[in-house]
């Protein structure tokens, strides 16, 4: 870094040549971070004619200037660990050089952070000089191509929050299970994840805040799903479930030795996808062994919950081990299978895969659970016709005696059962008895007793219960 580089009369001659349609990552500096210039001469055919240049977005902070001058620039151009998220296209007005046609020497200062390993300085061609009225219409381009990439983000946000909401409802219809609040927490929080990228994109957020509310958003996510898929599989949770979920709670501690400069950005990643590798292991084992086993539950989950987890750690692995220098050039894991009407990656598509199975198979289960509850409330009816037949309404003479009852079962259908049983000797028998159980089966007990009660004719408590 020199301020003497942004002099026209410097001799760059022996400065290498870049492209300026494609970040310097792709072109030999894969690893490199800090301080970074670019140099350029623009013929202005008439000086007299205002002129504007215009720049795509360049990570992550940089200034412009024209003939030595400054002109302008975007983001922040002082070192630090804590650069914002977003970087926008920006036109800057040059400084009119007289009549005629003559050269206009361009320098850049680049200041760039190196953050998750994205590629640095110019990202993206478009870069042009010309008349501002000519140059304005690039501004609403570069917006409306990153409002069309973010489309499928957009989509899988709605989908999630519509989604969650829906089971968040289903779930406060059906307290005692809780897997929908599980489901409905994991969609709403990775729902959560992908629109702070989006909000990321469009304005300026400090990394700590962006990574550490995206960082929380996903690891509840996570930790939602560990919940949900133990739930729903009925497994029990074993040490190595505890060590899962404690490690994606603690997963950002490596953000945090970044931040604190104990460690580059490569190895705080790192550290924060070994912390995160438990959980993934014991989706895809948790989900394996039941679905080889023929669990209908874990066939069901299993193919889109592997793509999507195993996919999604693939791409991680591939960032820390480009960051750690284990890659000279970093491995893209995920691209787009369709670009129009907008653009749709392989991730994308088994992010919505994995949300509508698992919608799809919840669907299921509660359909399940309701003709369930439909046959039970079938049974329940026909155990409270049985029962109102056996239990009297009203007791029977007793001459001699005064009988009087009241009968309050705990649950709709009871065990519980009582008779009274004059007999012509003018002697009383009451009998009250408990039938373990509930419902129609209860019930039917019941009604076998009080038949052979009433068809015996034995007074003495050891014959009435031989009988």
């Amino acid at each position: 870094d020199n301020p003497a580089w942004a002099s026209p009369s410097f001799d760059d001659s022996k400065w290498p040549l870049l492209r300026s349609d494609e970040s310097w990552t792709k072109q030999g500096y894969a690893n490199y971070e800090g301080y970074a210039w670019y140099r350029f001469r623009i013929q202005v055919p008439d000086g007299s004619e205002p002129l504007a240049l215009f720049l795509p977005r360049i990570r992550t902070g940089y200034q412009v200037f024209a003939n030595g001058k400054f002109i302008g620039g975007e983001g922040s151009i002082v070192p630090t660990r804590n650069e914002v998220t977003a970087y926008f296209p920006a036109a800057y007005r040059l400084p009119q050089v007289g009549t005629g046609p003559q050269f206009m020497q361009i320098a850049i200062r680049v200041w760039y952070g190196a953050a998750l390993g994205l590629p640095g300085g110019m990202l993206q061609p478009g870069s042009a000089a010309g008349a501002p009225a000519v140059l304005a219409p690039e501004l609403t381009r570069d917006r409306d191509a990153r409002t069309v990439d973010a489309v499928s983000d957009y989509g899988y946000c709605l989908l999630a929050l519509f989604v969650g909401l829906t089971t968040l409802v289903l779930f406060f219809s059906r307290l005692a299970d809780r897997e929908y609040l599980w489901f409905s927490v994991l969609l709403l929080a990775s729902g959560a994840e992908v629109a702070m990228g989006i909000v990321g994109d469009y304005v300026p957020i400090p990394g700590t805040f962006y990574y550490a509310i995206s960082g929380a958003a996903g690891g509840i996510s996570v930790i939602a799903a560990l919940l949900f898929f133990s739930t729903v599989l009925r497994t029990p949770r074993s040490f190595f479930w505890w060590l899962a979920f404690a490690g994606r709670f603690v997963s950002p501690i490596g953000l945090l030795f970044y931040y604190l400069g104990w460690m580059t950005w490569g190895e705080g990643h790192a550290v924060g996808i070994a912390l995160m590798l438990p959980a993934d292991l014991w989706f895809v084992g948790t989900l394996a062994i039941p679905a080889v086993r023929k669990g209908v539950s874990a066939r069901w989950l299993l193919a889109p919950a592997v793509l999507y987890y195993s996919f999604r750690l693939l791409g991680h692995l591939s960032v820390a081990s480009f960051q750690l220098g284990w890659q000279k050039t970093r491995m893209t894991v995920d691209f787009p299978l369709i670009s129009r009407p907008f653009p749709l990656t392989l991730y994308g598509i088994f992010g919505y895969v994995f949300v509508l199975s698992l919608l799809l198979f919840l669907v299921r289960r509660f359909s399940a659970a309701r003709q369930e509850e439909a046959r039970l409330s079938q049974e329940m009816e026909a155990a409270r016709s049985v029962q109102s037949l056996l239990i009297p309404a009203a007791p029977p003479a007793t001459p001699g005696f005064a009988v009087e009852h009241i009968y309050l079962p705990a649950s709709e259908v009871g065990g519980d059962f009582f008779q009274v049983l004059p007999g012509d000797d003018g002697s009383l028998l009451i009998v009250v008895g408990d039938v373990s159980g509930k419902g129609l089966q209860a019930a039917m007990t019941v009604s076998a007793i009080v038949g052979a009660l009433r068809d015996g004719h034995e007074r003495q408590p050891a014959q009435v219960l031989a009988h």
